[in-house]
């Protein structure tokens, strides 16, 4: 595994629980507004020694709660399999943040019961995903896979301007059509992002254009949760996030 970088406490990426966040190095798209460009851009080489991780995770084991493998995109990694393994036997709770460009080693990774939590980030409707060079067919395909797993997930999408607009958004939330529980969080200008050109313009939406998405979901009953907005049309009961227990720590450790 190439590590790009490691957070050591996080208490809001695993539902539940705290966690350690591991940066994998590599992405295969070219998201403008990318808040770590290091990550995509250099090569898929390592910032952070691997042995370094798993010594601060072993360290830890029994007093945290959960890892979260993030990137770069993570399922790039040709090792995950036994990434993931390993951390069973430490005792962790696994998420998995992926863009779904890989469902058939996501697909690996839930048949073999290694994640207990995936977020897809839905970045753009399917058939605009050649503007950040990918392929939106396999970003459905992960959808699908994770609606028919039935493990805790969610979807997310950042919403910017003027890369997306509320016809776009709308268009994400008829793919998930209520099957996942959906997030939308604002944009918000990094220090660095992958597109610097792009970043002189780019911006959350405003207040009208938040009120129109808002009407379109709403007409079409499409529910989602915006982050840091304290507004939301609930989801229905089916699906709610419901997380499994912690795995118990392997060989009596």
């Amino acid at each position: 595994m190439r590590c790009g970088g490691l957070q050591r406490f996080s208490l809001a990426d695993f539902p539940g629980t705290d966690a350690a966040i591991v940066f994998t190095t590599g992405c295969n798209l070219r998201c403008p507004y990318c808040h770590n460009p290091d990550l995509v851009t250099n090569g898929g080489r390592a910032g952070v020694a691997e042995a370094a991780v798993w010594d601060f995770l072993e360290r830890r084991r029994g007093r945290l709660g959960a890892v979260v493998l993030s990137g770069g995109e993570a399922l790039l990694q040709p090792d995950l399999a036994v990434v993931c393994r390993r951390l069973r036997d430490l005792g962790y709770r696994i998420k998995l943040d992926t863009n779904g460009t890989r469902p058939q080693a996501l697909a690996g990774l839930l048949e073999a019961s290694l994640l207990d939590y995936v977020a897809l980030d839905l970045k753009l409707p399917l058939e605009r995903y050649p503007e950040i060079g990918g392929d939106g067919r396999a970003v459905g395909q992960s959808l699908e896979i994770l609606v028919a797993a039935g493990v805790a997930a969610e979807c997310r999408s950042t919403v910017v301007h003027p890369l997306l607009g509320a016809d776009d958004l709308v268009a994400i939330g008829g793919l998930i059509a209520n099957r996942l529980p959906w997030i939308l969080q604002d944009y918000r200008p990094p220090p660095r992002c992958l597109d610097q050109t792009f970043a002189a313009t780019a911006r959350p939406f405003d207040d009208a254009q938040r009120d129109d998405l808002w009407r379109q979901l709403d007409i079409l009953g499409l529910c989602c949760r915006w982050r840091g907005q304290e507004i939301s049309r609930e989801a229905p009961p089916s699906v709610r996030i419901s997380l499994p227990a912690r795995p118990a720590v392997q060989n009596g450790r």
